[in-house]
């Protein structure tokens, strides 16, 4: 009888060094976790743990993410893999810093030309003893790293001229006008005798006048 199976003995022991020989070497296949959004030292160690290899594929420039970021992996997420696989990241990079533009001695004119859609610059007029309508002064300084859009620069104006107009009734008019020649200040004379003394003036002695504003001076004599 036993004669009439030895034919099958060969296919029962490959049938059986096959189940043996599978169930000591088989690996069973992974479901790729997803690391994306995550920061690159925390995606090497998840997978790591799982045996799959790391590399960097490619390093996208983001002004928004942190540097180190994960934006895509392949294989894909949930995909099925063998361990000591590769999974291929793409991470975030911040772009270069961009040096702020020396806007000093700059007019207006030259301000509002440099100024675009990847920086604004904004002024300020601010009363200054510089030459006028010139920056002076800006922030960021000049060189510095420019992280945001916006570049504030601070432009010389008009210095205060507000002053406490004084008494000139009784004075000579020639006098008057000479001490009013250095401002550019040109008083109109009311003859109503044929003195040279100031009898009356306008503003009043004592009134807050803007040099800046040109006012209007008056003289009786």
């Amino acid at each position: 009888m036993i004669k009439h199976y030895v034919w099958l003995f060969p296919f029962i022991f490959f049938l059986g060094g096959y189940v043996i020989t599978r169930h000591y070497l088989y690996i069973p296949y992974l479901k790729v976790p997803s690391v994306v959004g995550q920061q690159l030292t925390d995606a090497c160690t998840s997978l790591s743990s799982l045996n799959l290899n790391v590399r960097i594929l490619e390093i996208k420039q983001d002004e928004e993410l942190p540097e180190g970021t994960v934006i895509n992996q392949l294989p894909s997420p949930h995909q099925l893999i063998k361990p000591r696989q590769t999974i291929f990241l793409t991470i975030s990079k911040h772009p270069p810093h961009v040096a702020t533009p020396n806007l000093l001695g700059q007019a207006i004119a030259q301000l509002e030309a440099l100024s675009n859609q990847k920086v604004k610059i904004k002024y300020h007029l601010v009363p200054s003893e510089e030459p006028g309508k010139l920056c002076f002064g800006q922030t960021p300084a000049p060189g510095a790293p420019l992280d945001g859009k916006i570049i504030t620069a601070y432009v010389s104006g008009d210095r205060n001229r507000l002053v406490v107009w004084p008494n000139f009734v009784g004075q000579q008019i020639e006098h008057v006008i000479d001490f009013l020649a250095p401002y550019q200040l040109e008083p109109h004379i009311e003859k109503q005798t044929n003195q040279r003394i100031i009898r009356e003036q306008h503003p009043l002695a004592g009134s807050i006048i803007d040099l800046n504003q040109k006012p209007y001076i008056q003289f009786h004599t």
